[in-house]
């Protein structure tokens, strides 16, 4: 974020159990078009579709955190606004391949 403040995302989470009794997990974030952000676009390759995380703003954690009803979870699929997310570039890192190492 562009202040510095720590953000959440939109997120999906299933918990069930197997047929040997042992409990698994899974879990997705959500992600939603960018081609037409001007923060979120410069992340991808040109010609590829761009993709940006849901942030759901702080002031709706608990509501995103109890919504049951699909209509109303799909309000938040929206475009973070651009001036309120800041980065910078990293440098590229190298890609070792596995039989490069021993």
């Amino acid at each position: 974020m562009a202040t510095g403040e720590p953000f959440a995302v939109a997120g999906l989470y299933r918990e069930w159990e197997e047929e040997n009794g042992k409990k698994s997990f899974s879990f997705t974030q959500l992600t939603i078009n960018a081609d037409d952000n001007p923060f979120m676009k410069r992340f991808h390759r040109k010609g590829e579709e761009k993709h940006s995380l849901v942030i759901v703003p702080a002031s709706d954690y608990d509501e995103w955190l109890g919504c049951k009803d699909p209509e109303r979870a799909r309000t938040y699929l929206q475009p973070y606004p651009a001036e309120l997310m800041a980065g910078q570039s990293a440098p590229k890192v190298p890609i070792v391949k596995q039989s490069e190492l021993f």
